[in-house]
């Protein structure tokens, strides 16, 4: 009964061999939501540039104007977050109407800010918190161990 309650993929008995990993992981594969793991952004000189989503930290929007945060560059595009957003998958969430954060880079969770693992602070509306909090947490729910 326990196996539904935790979505349980599969069960393994012991003595566990090879062939039952690999059958376990294989199952597993096939049923993991498939995501495009890059974008393409156009600039504003026309220039176009392949982003890996895993790279993409942050992105906050001024006027018509997005910033994206990279793990190694800052790169400026026009566009509105809620039109970019359409392009990300559920990683991504808006913690504040002017910035979208990848939820692999989020550290920890206050009251009224997110840290990112880079070490900036992203605000956090109260009308977000809650929704922004569950998702932090289904996110990671499975992967790590919390109180």
């Amino acid at each position: 009964m326990e196996g539904y309650q935790v979505d349980a993929l599969d069960f393994l008995l012991k003595p566990i061999n090879a062939s039952a990993i690999e059958r376990v992981l294989s199952k597993y594969l096939l049923i993991q939501p498939k995501f495009e793991s890059f974008l393409i952004v156009e600039d504003h000189m026309g220039k176009q540039h392949v982003l890996e989503l895993d790279d993409l930290i942050l992105v906050e929007v001024n006027k018509r104007e997005l910033r994206l945060v990279l793990a190694d560059q800052d790169l400026l595009i026009p566009g509105t977050l809620a039109r970019f957003k359409e392009s990300l998958d559920q990683r991504f969430v808006a913690p504040h109407r002017s910035y979208l954060v990848n939820l692999n880079h989020v550290e920890s969770m206050g009251k009224e800010e997110v840290i990112l693992s880079s070490g900036v602070k992203v605000p956090l509306s109260r009308r977000s918190a809650k929704s922004i909090q569950k998702a932090f947490i289904d996110h990671y729910k499975g992967s790590a161990f919390y109180d």
